[in-house]
């Protein structure tokens, strides 16, 4: 990501991923529509209300994020001063639907590279 606290354009544009407008939307369900999407990520209309919350379900499975990065991304495109506590946290949406072995598994990959990079986990 280019911010570790980014706003909603860039939000878009760093989860963008090499796909057009167009099938960004389609993966976040045709909500919005591209061409707010593109709208929105290049910032030439300043946002004046947060997003509905259909839109922002949507747009937390089209960009793979959880909602509440959508949300603070969204606060911060409106200028309010948010910080996501635990910025060093990693979130991994839809991770809290696997089965729990799949669920230990990523836990313990974390864990050993955390350990073979010298970082702490917090309590």
């Amino acid at each position: 990501m280019t911010d570790v606290r980014p706003n909603l354009a860039q939000l878009i544009l760093d989860r963008k991923m090499g796909r057009t407008f167009e099938r960004l939307a389609a993966d976040c369900g045709g909500m919005p529509a591209a061409r707010r999407l593109q709208q929105m990520a290049n910032g030439n209309r300043p946002m004046k209300n947060f997003p509905d919350p259909d839109t922002i379900r949507a747009m937390a499975k089209g960009l793979a994020v959880t909602e509440s990065e959508i949300i603070l991304a969204s606060a911060r495109s409106l200028g309010f001063a948010v910080d996501s506590a635990g910025s060093d946290e990693l979130n991994i949406a839809g991770a809290g639907a696997l089965p729990d072995d799949a669920q230990k598994a990523i836990l313990d990959v974390a864990r050993a590279l955390m350990n073979a990079h010298g970082t702490k986990a917090r309590s």
